[in-house]
């Protein structure tokens, strides 16, 4: 088994956890983590349609990022929920930005 890149809970904080695509994702593999999630995964992917509160930034990583999140929260929170062949990472920072919240 592979360990997941981690960043440590901050002291004192909360303990939450977002998962995010890793930067160095390819284009290919960040859509197909969107389809999976959007689609049998059954995560909420409303807010990254077009005119939905995540939509921008309009790019690729970002809209798989917040997919991933919505179905690593969905699925209970388990590490391996974030694994999407070695493309998600763990974070304590929230990712949430403006209007768009991650949950």
């Amino acid at each position: 088994m592979v360990a997941l890149l981690q960043a440590p809970a901050p002291a004192g904080g909360s303990g939450r956890r977002w998962c995010v695509a890793r930067a160095d994702a390819s284009a290919a593999a960040l859509q197909a983590n969107i389809d999976y999630a959007c689609g049998s995964g059954g995560a909420n992917c409303k807010p990254i349609q077009d005119g939905g509160a995540c939509f921008y930034p309009n790019t690729l990583l970002s809209h798989a990022s917040y997919a991933m999140n919505a179905y690593y929260q969905a699925a209970g929170l388990h590490d391996f929920n974030c694994d999407f062949g070695h493309t998600g990472v763990l974070t304590s920072a929230d990712p949430s930005r403006g209007n768009c919240k991650y949950q």
